[in-house]
């Protein structure tokens, strides 16, 4: 996951195609080998490694199902398909019965921009301030937790504190 964020989906890929080698059951692995080959455009694999999932994985494990969902709604979204609206819907409801607060944020957002596609000003304000809202508890919650480390581990007196240094 760090590759995937710091040296892209390309990299990434390797590591979960290599995970897969190793335990093909890490369904985790292989929708994050999925969401890497999305990143790199092939759509098609894309929905082919997320349909390998079983059924029975999604129902026990709520954040994998939004996850999922989550995924195959942007593929739908990126290619117009005409069961769209469904996706996006199945996708929200699965990020809100997981509470899972990062998936619910990216539906919330990809609600915003189908109606902003529809030119449905009011619900794509709507969303986004749902979206946004969300950011916001997790921003300040993360805030007050580097606040109190800071108070309780206080910074060494070093060359940009201390007054005596030239």
């Amino acid at each position: 996951m760090q590759a995937l964020q710091k040296q892209g989906p390309r990299e990434a890929k390797k590591f979960f195609e290599a995970s897969l080698l190793l335990d093909d059951n890490n369904h985790w692995a292989r929708a994050y080998a999925a969401r890497s080959v999305y990143a790199l455009g092939d759509w098609e694999q894309a929905e082919k490694l997320f349909l390998v999932i079983p059924e029975t994985v999604l129902t026990v494990d709520k954040s994998l199902s939004a996850f999922v969902a989550y995924w195959q709604a942007e593929l739908a979204f990126r290619r117009g398909d005409s069961d769209l609206e469904d996706r996006i819907e199945k996708a929200t409801s699965l990020a809100e019965e997981a509470n899972d607060t990062k998936q619910m944020v990216s539906s919330y957002r990809l609600n915003g921009q189908l109606s902003w596609l529809q030119r449905d000003w009011h619900n794509h304000h709507n969303w986004l301030a749902k979206a946004n809202n969300l950011v916001n508890i997790d921003t300040e919650m993360s805030v007050e937790a580097d606040k109190y480390f800071y108070i309780g581990n206080p910074v060494n007196e070093g060359l940009e504190k201390s007054s005596d240094n030239n």
